[in-house]
């Protein structure tokens, strides 16, 4: 968790860039094809990609936790609801990863892509049942499909290509 804590303060302010590239928006779609990968693997998913830590790893984490979670993310507040609560889910996982949570370690980097884009500067958001990214969209109706996908590579030589 030290080290995703880390990371989300390096980020000094949290994205608001409502600029992209197609080589985000592949980015975004390695979470999405992830994220489906693990909810077909799980037999009682009931979540949409933007999914409770919580409820997929069925363990509670320690009260000290949120208190962290809150004290990194003050400092970088910003407008955007979607992508705060995904940096705070992306530390939240991380502290089920440290404690050897079954489903969350099987599945480490699973907010990989999504810390990638906010390091880039990018901004995300939900508009009628879409992922924006800057000016593109990504259609979330049939979400679990992005599993059969071929997986994006997140090398920055080879998505910057995108």
């Amino acid at each position: 968790m030290k080290s995703a804590i880390k990371r989300i303060q390096s980020l000094k302010t949290l994205p608001t860039n409502s600029e992209a590239s197609p080589s985000d928006v592949l980015i975004a779609r390695e979470y999405l094809r992830r994220v489906a990968l693990m909810a077909k693997a799980l037999p009682e998913w009931k979540s949409d990609p933007f999914f409770d830590p919580k409820i997929v790893t069925e363990a509670e984490l320690d009260a000290t936790v949120k208190t962290e979670i809150e004290a990194v993310l003050n400092p970088v507040m910003q407008p955007n609801a979607y992508v705060r609560k995904l940096c705070a889910d992306y530390i939240k996982w991380q502290a089920y990863v440290d404690i050897g949570n079954v489903v969350a370690s099987s599945y480490a980097d699973i907010y990989e892509p999504l810390l990638i884009l906010f390091e880039r500067g990018q901004d995300i958001g939900l508009h009628h049942g879409e992922l924006m990214i800057g000016s593109f969209a990504v259609p979330l109706n049939r979400w679990l499909e992005f599993a059969n996908l071929a997986p994006v590579d997140l090398s920055s030589e080879s998505s910057e290509g995108y």
